[in-house]
């Protein structure tokens, strides 16, 4: 009796979590469409004209379009700016940028018998569902922000932590699965053979405050040397939330190259 009144207090919790963590209602949905993709529908939104710019946010829970919120309009001034639409025809992608590119090596690990585990229990749906609200609080998203995220500390606004705090929560907190294949390396892919023989233009931009951010980019240059590489000042995993003027004077040297 005591587990069954447990379970359904901890079900309870769950759903006002979710319900409040969208009270605010910063993530619109009236500007964009949605893609109905076979394993679900994929929000997006397309701005300007011109030449065609895919912008794709970080592969977190609490990502969203919000990340881009500060530079797609400078973008679509010249350019036909897509955020999270994608076809997967190489033809259609000239140019690749990359905003602080992932450790290859980390990109390279695989699932094991614990990490299926862990993937277990987060994907339960009472339980599982508690422990990723405890994970994806204001309180630690703003931890994440102040530790990994921002360089000017400080500075970090209270609505871009209820943007990610409510991203992280939508569809009843159904990002706990993304979060457990992270977790479990289902979302990791090694590239480094692609890496290699890719012939388009690859360009990585990188932020100085990032720790090992310079040893990370060096090791894609070693396996493709016609990758371009620069960096972004005091700026540590989202320039183009926290220096969106210095991060755009770069993406036009790139997408608007002086003829």
């Amino acid at each position: 009796l005591l587990a069954t009144m447990a379970t359904g207090a901890i079900y309870s919790i769950n759903k006002i979590i979710s319900k409040s963590s969208a009270k605010k209602n910063l993530l619109k949905t009236d500007k964009g469409k949605f893609y109905n993709w076979r394993y679900g529908n994929i929000f997006y939104t397309k701005q300007g004209k011109g030449s065609p710019v895919l912008l794709i946010h970080d592969l977190n829970p609490a990502a969203s379009s919000f990340e881009w919120e500060k530079t797609v309009k400078h973008l679509a001034k010249k350019h036909t700016v897509y955020i999270m639409a994608c076809n997967m025809n190489p033809e259609f992608f000239h140019k690749i940028i990359v905003i602080n590119p992932s450790n290859l090596s980390k990109l390279s690990k695989t699932p094991n018998k614990r990490k299926n585990a862990l993937k277990f229990f987060i994907d339960t749906p009472i339980l599982g569902t508690m422990i990723y609200n405890l994970v994806y609080t204001n309180r630690n998203i703003d931890k994440t922000f102040y530790h990994n995220y921002y360089y000017k500390k400080h500075l970090v606004p209270t609505r871009l932590i209820n943007a990610y705090h409510e991203a992280a929560h939508i569809g009843h907190s159904k990002g706990k699965y993304l979060l457990s294949s992270i977790l479990s390396s289902y979302t990791n892919i090694n590239i480094v053979h692609a890496l290699k023989k890719i012939n388009n233009s690859i360009y990585l931009i990188g932020s100085k405050g990032k720790p090992c951010n310079e040893e990370i980019i060096k090791s894609y240059l070693s396996y493709n040397p016609s990758i371009e590489a620069s960096y972004v000042e005091e700026s540590i995993y989202l320039p183009q939330l926290e220096v969106p003027e210095k991060l755009l004077d770069i993406l036009n040297l790139y997408l608007n190259p002086i003829k």
